[in-house]
């Protein structure tokens, strides 16, 4: 069975899974823009990441590589 969840919105902060990271290292970076399907459900989403260096990217993921921390309900 799946279950229905909370889609992913514009300005969501997540927690971004990245399997070449060390260990205990997590990216967190916020939703900049979400392009949902015509299902009206996002599958992959666009992520603004700050460097540690400084600096910003912009990276694309699948949904099911991120965690949701803090939720925008203004949408």
């Amino acid at each position: 069975l799946t279950k229905k969840h909370r889609n992913v919105h514009k300005g969501d902060v997540v927690m971004v899974e990245d399997s070449n990271a060390p260990r205990g290292h997590r990216t967190i970076g916020r939703v900049p823009e979400c392009y949902p399907r015509k299902d009206g459900l996002a599958r992959d989403v666009e992520v603004e990441i700050v460097k540690a260096i400084g600096g910003k990217t912009t990276v694309s993921r699948p949904l099911k590589k991120l965690f949701s921390l803090i939720l925008n309900e203004g949408q």
